[in-house]
């Protein structure tokens, strides 16, 4: 979460916004991981990066989707959520 949101007043007097919040970043650190994992293969070879640094990076990313979804799980109990914010 940006440090910014720890001086919103609404997210200090509420948690369950704060919660919401990072629930809605979560989902969308995923959104953004996926990308990056469905196009590096086509992508980083443009950029002249050699196959072993390609390799690694989809690893990366793979890991930091499955990291991410982890956590969300953990945090909703498993649940996805209803409504737009909560598809992935």
């Amino acid at each position: 979460m940006p440090a910014r949101y720890a001086g919103y007043q609404a997210l200090i007097r509420h948690p369950v916004l704060l919660a919401r919040q990072a629930d809605i970043q979560v989902q969308h650190e995923i959104r953004v991981a996926r990308t990056a994992l469905q196009t590096s293969r086509a992508d980083l070879p443009r950029l002249g990066l050699p196959e072993s640094v390609i390799d690694h990076t989809i690893k990366l990313y793979a890991a930091e989707v499955l990291q991410l979804q982890h956590h969300r799980a953990q945090r909703t109990g498993g649940h996805r959520g209803t409504g737009r914010a909560g598809r992935c």
